[in-house]
This record gives structure tokens, sequence and C-alpha cells, in this order.
């Protein structure tokens, strides 16, 4: 009787270790997994990111650390967005700055050679008034000529020597 009470409480004593063990174990895997799931599925999401899918975002709800970690990484993958919309914003600005600039330069070469073609013509015309003895003609390109480069010298201020030469030239046109 002392021996079968004995025994009955190492039985006892060894299923309650045994379903201890058992819990355990099975409170181990269930931790195990739920810690591992959450993981894997951040995981899984990032290196779909790293592959070019850019616009994905990890949807993990959990009120936890793991839905701590997958908010933060949300957000930080927005500003990256963020980020590079705006650094392709500045590159497309940039790009159109670089534009205009070449088509300022284009319109300053051509300002420079539409002039350099009225100057030869003018003194084509006079050269050939020259040849065929007609001063008139000669004159009134000469002063012209002056007058052209006197309007597109530029600049905002001029001298008054400058203007009554303007203005002499001009004379010496509605003279002939």
């Amino acid at each position: 009787s002392i021996y079968k009470e004995a025994l009955r409480t190492l039985y006892l004593g060894f299923y309650l270790a045994a379903g201890s063990i058992l819990f355990l174990v099975i409170f181990d895997v269930l931790m195990i997994y739920s810690v591992s799931k959450p993981i894997k599925h951040i995981i899984s999401v990032l290196d779909s990111i790293g592959m070019g899918k850019r616009k994905q975002r990890i949807d993990y709800a959990a009120r936890n650390e793991f839905g701590l970690i997958s908010g933060s990484i949300n957000t930080m993958l927005d500003n990256v967005e963020e980020m590079n919309r705006r650094i392709f914003d500045m590159q497309s600005n940039l790009y159109e700055k670089e534009l205009m600039q070449k088509e300022a330069e284009m319109l300053a070469l051509q300002s420079q050679i539409n002039p350099h073609f009225l100057y030869n013509t003018l003194e084509c015309i006079r050269s050939i008034a020259i040849i065929h003895k007609i001063p008139e003609i000669a004159a009134i390109t000469t002063s012209m000529s002056k007058i052209f480069r006197y309007s597109i010298k530029g600049g905002l201020t001029t001298t008054i020597k400058e203007e009554l030469e303007c203005i002499r030239d001009y004379s010496r046109i509605i003279a002939v």
C-alpha cells in the first residue's frame, strides 16, 4: 500500500512532468512560429522591394514590436520614394534650365551672325556703289551701317558724342 501510494505519486509526477514538458514544447513552437512568421514576412517584402517592387509595403497590422518595425520600415520607404521624386524633379528642372541656357546661347550666336551678314551686305552694296561711281548709295550704306552698329551695341548708357554721331548719320541718309 505504501508502495502503491509511492508508485501512484511517482506516476502522477511523471505525468505532470511529461505534461509540463509537452506544454512547454507546444508553447515554444507557438512562440517561435509567432516570432518567425512576422520576421519571414518582413524579409520577404524587403527582398521584393530589393528586386524592384518599390511601391510594395509591409502589411502587418498587429500592435506589437513587429507592427512598429513594419510601420517604421513603411515610413522609411515612403521617405525614400519622396526623396527619389524630389531628385527626379530637380534633375528635370536642371535639364530644362540647361536646355534654356543652350537655347539662349544659340540665340546669342544667331544675333551675332545676323548683324555680321547685314554688315557684309551693306559693305557689298557700298562696294558696288563705289565701283559704279554712285557716291550717294555708298554714303547711305555707310551711314546705315554706323546706325545699325550703334543701335545693337547694347548697354543702357551712351555718350552725347555717340548720340550726335547717330543723328549726323541719319541726317546724311535723309539729305541724299
